[in-house]
Formats: C-alpha cells, structure tokens, sequence
C-alpha cells in the first residue's frame, strides 16, 4: 500500500544520457510508449528511459540490440548519438534503488534478480507509483550492472511531464557513433 511516507523527494535535478539514431532529435519521445518489452512501464504507457553515465547507456542500448536479434544473426548496430541532458522534474523522483524505499512498496530488494528480472514486478511497481504519487520518474537499476550494485537509469513518466521547455535544461552532444566501422 502506498502511503505518505512514500513520497518521492521533491525537485530532482541531475544530468542523464540519451543515444539516439544518428541525426535523430534527441527531444522527439514520439516512440515512448511503443514497445511492448520495456521493464519499468506497460504497452502505451509514455515512459522516457535515460542512463545516469555514457557506459551505462552504452551498456543498456547493447543489451537491447543483443537481445532482440535472432541465433546465428549478424550483430548490426546502427551509427548512433550520445546526448547529455541536464532535467529538472519538480514532482520529485522514487529512488527504487535505494533498498530503503523499495521496501516500502514491497519489494526488500530491486537490486535482486527475482525481483528485477520479472517483468511483472517491475511494471506493477512502477505503475503504481506513476499513479499514486506525484513522482515523475524513478530511479532504478541498470539490467547490465546488477552484478556490481553500481549506477541507475531514470524512468520518467512523460503524461506528469510539462511542456518539454519546463524540464529539459539543456542538451549537449557529447559523441557520434558508428559501432560498425569505430569512427566517433
């Protein structure tokens, strides 16, 4: 049961990073509720997911190229870019990595694989707190660093989000690259 004492803690400020396509409008969210396969948000749920560092990004975008291609399948990575924005969400964050929290919606661990690797758990939890709090986003843990307990992705959720002009701070391209040839 979501109570007071879950509230998120108000006004996260941070930087976080993006890849995107190459030449792709790091701002445009247009495909945020497309996939039926995200961890922290169901079908047509508007959910931006960003990496708290460049190697937890690269780390997250791989895992999902790995995971989606066929046995026997040439690994085929488009060229890509790697934004830094700097967000501003008022309504406050629930850090899910924080055990403290997650054991105050029921979960004594998210770091843990029984947890974490079920797509129930994570959806529901993270639904929940979408609507029973006044949180924009959550903080949770990176698929490819659960091992090492290190770093964090920031899940927001883009229906409490204002206009774009009110929550990003600024962006910055921070490389290009193309996977298949090493050029940056």
């Amino acid at each position: 049961m979501v109570t007071s004492e879950t509230e998120p803690d108000r006004r996260w400020i941070g930087s976080v990073y993006r890849l995107v396509p190459h030449g792709a409008d790091v701002l445009d969210f247009s495909h945020a509720d497309k996939s039926p396969n995200n961890r922290w948000n169901f079908a047509g749920s508007r959910t931006l997911y960003l990496a708290e560092d460049v190697d937890i990004a690269w780390n997250e975008y791989t895992r999902h190229v790995r995971d989606r291609m066929s046995p026997g399948m040439p690994l085929r990575i488009v060229e890509r870019d790697m934004y830094r924005l700097r967000l501003r969400l008022d309504g406050g964050v629930v850090d899910l990595c924080d055990s403290s929290v997650s054991e105050r919606y029921g979960v004594d661990d998210m770091w843990h694989p029984v947890h974490f690797g079920s797509l129930d758990t994570t959806r529901l939890l993270a639904d929940r707190i979408r609507r029973a709090t006044p949180a924009q986003g959550i903080l949770v843990p990176p698929a490819g660093f659960l091992d090492r307990r290190m770093g964090w992705n920031l899940v927001v959720f883009l229906e409490k989000m204002p206009k774009i002009e009110d929550w990003v701070l600024s962006t910055s391209l921070i490389h290009s690259f193309d996977m298949g040839t090493g050029r940056h």
